[in-house]
């Protein structure tokens, strides 16, 4: 058994993916950088980890087919369930924590230039902890990460309760999401270690300091870690990659 990274996802569908983000640059712009995030966070994923499961939604067949055009194994494919994020979270760790002896790690798609030093240094620490949080800037997390905990875990015929009492009251949509999980983790006496914080790309705002990042990586001389955001990101008029 090793590690599983898994990545939260949504099916790229224009009007259903990044609507914040649509209210200033348009479905059709907002889908496409969406897709491009997508892709760039998983592939980068299936070179640095030898478990990638990408956790889709909706849970269809059809969703399912268009996304494995994009990916191919390694890449594994877990449908997510109905429910709020915290159900579905709940389930996924329930399904992959006993199958993965170093731990599980879920990130979203949402933050493209996330260093993969950091999901490293998270499997990491969970040989040592019980618990790995990255805060974003917005309140949430970027990545959440548990170790297998206790016999009860083996085989996964039954959700721990300390697992379910994570995912259960957290105000989801809400800047408390952060607080509440701590809130959480400490109740159920885990142990845990922080990430440093990074941002995400939700709003139109958020795009001026992703724009920013990529052009301090490039005169810097440093690869852009998402190209096909940057591509997409460098067709977009500048009112919209620029406006505060």
């Amino acid at each position: 058994m090793t590690g599983t990274l898994g990545i939260f996802a949504r099916h790229p569908e224009c009007g259903r993916v990044k609507t914040r983000l649509a209210e200033s640059i348009g479905p059709a712009a907002a889908c496409e950088l969406y897709t491009a995030m997508l892709r760039d966070t998983v592939e980068r994923a299936v070179n640095s980890y030898p478990r990638v499961v990408l956790a889709y939604t909706p849970g269809t067949e059809a969703a399912s087919a268009a996304l494995r055009e994009w990916f191919s194994p390694p890449v594994e494919f877990w449908p997510q369930p109905e429910g709020t994020l915290g159900e579905r979270l709940e389930q996924f760790f329930a399904t992959w924590l006993p199958r993965s002896a170093n731990g599980v790690v879920v990130i979203g798609t949402d933050s493209p230039t996330l260093p993969a030093e950091l999901v490293a240094e998270a499997f990491f620490a969970l040989r040592r902890v019980d618990a790995v949080l990255g805060p974003a800037m917005d309140g949430g997390f970027y990545l959440l990460g548990l170790a297998p905990r206790g016999p009860v875990m083996v085989g996964g015929a039954n959700t721990p309760a300390w697992l379910t009492a994570l995912f259960r009251g957290i105000a989801w949509d809400g800047p408390e999401v952060l607080r509440q999980m701590v809130e959480h983790i400490e109740g159920a006496e885990l142990s845990l270690r922080v990430l440093p914080p990074w941002y995400d790309v939700d709003v139109v705002r958020d795009l001026t300091v992703l724009a920013g990042h990529l052009r301090a990586l490039r005169a810097a001389g440093v690869p852009a870690p998402c190209p096909r955001t940057e591509q997409v990101l460098t067709q977009l008029s500048p009112p919209a990659a620029d406006a505060p």
